[in-house]
């Protein structure tokens, strides 16, 4: 997965960038405004808000399974991942409108498009 990594993960109705240098510039972009940032991890790929802070991840597994989870950065700096996605950040990566299946299907989405970069 760290052959090749995007600038831009478009997730739901909304995306996602790369650095916040990447942040910043969608600031003036007429497309709209990035939602935060991203990092490809060894299982899937980390979402971050505009501050940096991680809330959500897209496991992708070596058991072919791809799911959301929400997740926190605790105060040691480990990150904590929980067994789902919470309706908040379910919200900020614009998959609110989404049920289960369709959730699961823009997981895939997200993984197969990462995939097809690689």
């Amino acid at each position: 997965m760290k052959a090749s990594t995007p600038d831009r993960i478009d997730v739901g109705t909304t995306y996602f960038v790369r650095t916040s240098a990447l942040l910043t510039d969608s600031l003036f972009n007429k497309g709209g405004t990035a939602s935060g940032t991203f990092k490809i991890r060894k299982n899937g790929i980390l979402f971050c808000k505009p501050n940096g802070d991680p809330f959500a991840f897209l496991v992708i597994n070596k058991f072919g399974e791809r799911f959301f989870v929400t997740c926190s950065k605790q105060p040691d700096g480990r990150i904590r991942y929980m067994f789902g996605l919470c309706e908040l950040d379910k919200a900020a990566l614009g998959l609110a409108s989404l049920g289960f299946t369709a959730e699961r299907n823009e997981a895939e989405r997200v993984a197969d498009s990462l995939n097809k970069v690689n």
